[in-house]
């Protein structure tokens, strides 16, 4: 049966124009935002843990296996001899920081400073002997504020002009805490003689401002712009 029209389209016939028919790709689609989730590069190398179906591995040294199997390539250990004084006191808590390229770091009754050799670890070097054996410490803007619980007052060390200023004031007065910590512009401290008293110091300002907790407060933390203060029930 001979059709009437060449394309027929919702019932509707149309005739195709001599010459004007030509085949060509359809459009492509609507980019979309999305989102692919790439979750396994198997019968590679260099991944964090190894797979039974990876093909070979590469390591520095040896590290459990999956599930206790055996061992697997993965870091070695390498000991190190420091000779910074005062010595590095593994059994003390350690602190890192860092400003303008340089890390920092607090332990025991030292603040120094890593050096690095090429793209490796150097040594320690010795900027500031502390008083006492540090019991808390943390970063704002330029400075390193170092707690020492009833050993010594509150000290600040000026990362931009490697001064150390011993006995702080703070609100007016130094201050000995075993807790330090900061939000925004502010210190937070816990003085060594009030455990659930903490208090805000506007460093610029000089001025001290109180908040109490409703029991022992644990640990200071910062996050998210804030300081959160970590209590035996809250």
């Amino acid at each position: 049966m001979t059709e009437t029209y060449d394309v027929t389209v919702a019932g509707v016939g149309y005739m195709v124009k001599p010459g004007s028919y030509r085949r060509q790709q359809a459009w492509a689609s609507e980019g979309k935002v999305g989102r692919i989730r790439l979750a396994d590069f198997y019968g590679g190398a260099r991944r964090l843990l190894q797979n039974e179906r990876d093909r070979f591995w590469s390591g520095t040294g040896a590290m459990p296996a999956y599930d206790s199997q055996g061992v697997t390539a993965g870091p070695k250990r390498q000991d190190k001899t420091e000779a910074a004084v005062p010595a590095f006191q593994p059994g003390q808590p350690s602190w890192s920081f860092g400003y303008n390229g340089t890390t920092y770091l607090v332990n025991g009754t030292g603040l120094y400073q890593v050096t690095t050799s090429g793209s490796n670890y150097g040594s320690l070097t010795t900027k500031q002997t502390l008083p006492a054996n540090a019991v808390d410490a943390t970063q704002l803007g330029t400075k390193l504020h170092i707690a020492f619980g009833s050993a010594a007052n509150v000290g600040e060390y000026d990362m931009a002009s490697n001064i150390w200023t011993a006995n702080q004031t703070y609100g007016s007065a130094a201050r000995k805490a075993r807790l330090i910590g900061h939000e925004s512009q502010s210190l937070v401290m816990v003085f060594d003689t009030d455990s659930y008293q903490l208090s805000v110091v506007q460093p610029l300002g000089a001025s001290l401002g109180v908040a109490a907790a409703d029991s022992w407060v644990r640990r200071l933390v910062e996050h998210d712009g804030h300081c959160w203060a970590i209590a035996d029930t809250s």
